[in-house]
C-alpha cells in the first residue's frame, strides 16, 4: 500500500511541477526540512517512473485522427439539424479548457470543436475560450467577478466548463508527506459546495444558460494499471461532479475517463499530463455527442412547444 501511494505520489508530483514549479525551488545550502527530503527522495524515484512510461508508451498505438473518425457524415447531420440558429459557447476552467499540450496551437478541444460544428459556408457556432491554466474552484469563482468575463457569460447559449483537476493538486500538495486517499475524500465535501457557487454564480448572471460539467481522467492509467488508488480518487471526485449536476435542471456531466481508459493511441503531451491533440480529440468526441443528445431533446421540446402554440 504504501509503495503504490509512493507511485502515486511521485506521479502527481510530475505534474505539480508543472504547475508549482516556482513553489519547489530548494536551497541546498540550508540542511533539508523533512518535506524537501521527502522531494528529494521522490524525484530520485522518478527516473524508474520515466522507464515505466517509456515501456507503456511503446504498447500504445497512435491514430491518424480519432476526431475525424468520430464526426461521421449521420453526425454532421444531427448538428446542422440541432445548431440551426446561431449559438454562443463560452468555455471556461482550467488548462483543459485553454487547450495546454494541443501541439498544434488550435485551442485544444475547444479549436476542435470550432473547425468541426461549422462549416466555412455557413459558421453556426461561435466560442470564446475562457480557461486559464492553474484554475482550482475557488480562483474560478474570483474570475466570475470580474466584468470582461460575466459579459462573455451574458451572451452565452452553453457554457462548458473544466475545473477539479487543480483541487487535487493542491490536496496532494498540502499533504507530500502524509499522502493518503483519505486527504482527497475529506476535500470533497468543500469542493462540491464550491460547485454550487460555481453553478449558482453562473446562473446569476445568466438564467437561460445550460452549463455542461467535464469530468477529467487519470494520465497514468495506461502505464500502471495496478494502481488502483489514483482511479479510485478520481473516479470519486468524478462523481461528485455528477451528482451535483443531477440536482440541477440546467447542469449537466460529461464524463471523458472511459474515454481515456479505453484510448488505443498516446494522446498525452510532452508533459505527460496534458492531452496531446489527439487527447483532446476525445474530449471533443465526447461533448459533441452529449451536446447533440442533450441540445436535441431541447430542440423537440422547442418543437412541441411550438405545435402547441
Amino acid at each position: 500500500m504504501k509503495k503504490k501511494l509512493l507511485i502515486i505520489g511521485i506521479a502527481l508530483f510530475t505534474i505539480a511541477v508543472f504547475y508549482m514549479y516556482e513553489k519547489l525551488h530548494f536551497s541546498h545550502d540550508q540542511p533539508l526540512s523533512d518535506v524537501e527530503r521527502e522531494t528529494e527522495d521522490m524525484l530520485a524515484d522518478e527516473e524508474k517512473l520515466e522507464d515505466d512510461h517509456d515501456e507503456a508508451l511503446a504498447n500504445i498505438v497512435k491514430r491518424e485522427d480519432p476526431v475525424k473518425d468520430y464526426l461521421t457524415e449521420k453526425i454532421q447531420k444531427a448538428i446542422n439539424l440541432l445548431f440551426q440558429r446561431p449559438i454562443h459557447v463560452v468555455a471556461i476552467g482550467d488548462s483543459l479548457t485553454q487547450g495546454v499540450g494541443d501541439e498544434t496551437d488550435n485551442g485544444g478541444y475547444v479549436g476542435i470543436l470550432e473547425d468541426r460544428l461549422n462549416s466555412p459556408e455557413n459558421p453556426r457556432v461561435t466560442f470564446t475560450n475562457l480557461g486559464k491554466r492553474g484554475n482550482r474552484t475557488d480562483q474560478l469563482l474570483q474570475r466570475l467577478e470580474e466584468e470582461d468575463i460575466q459579459s462573455d457569460i451574458e451572451e452565452a447559449d452553453i457554457i462548458l466548463l473544466t475545473i477539479g483537476a487543480n483541487d487535487v493538486m493542491q490536496v496532494f500538495q498540502r499533504n507530500i508527506t502524509n499522502l493518503s486517499i483519505d486527504k482527497f475524500e475529506e476535500e470533497l465535501p468543500g469542493f462540491r459546495v464550491r460547485l454550487q457557487a460555481i453553478y449558482d454564480r453562473i446562473i446569476g448572471i445568466n438564467e437561460d444558460v445550460n452549463i455542461y460539467f467535464i469530468g477529467f481522467y487519470n494520465p497514468y492509467h495506461h502505464f500502471f494499471p495496478e494502481i488502483n488508488e489514483l482511479d479510485e480518487i478520481i473516479i470519486s471526485w468524478n462523481e461528485t461532479i455528477e451528482s451535483f449536476t443531477q440536482t440541477e435542471e440546467q447542469a449537466s456531466f460529461i464524463p471523458v475517463k472511459d474515454a481515456f481508459d479505453e484510448a488505443d493511441f498516446y494522446f498525452l503531451a510532452e508533459d505527460n499530463f496534458h492531452p496531446n491533440y489527439d487527447g483532446y480529440g476525445l474530449f471533443a468526441n465526447r461533448i459533441t455527442q452529449y451536446l447533440i443528445e442533450s441540445e436535441g431533446d431541447l430542440h423537440e421540446e422547442r418543437e412541441e412547444t411550438d405545435e402547441e402554440n
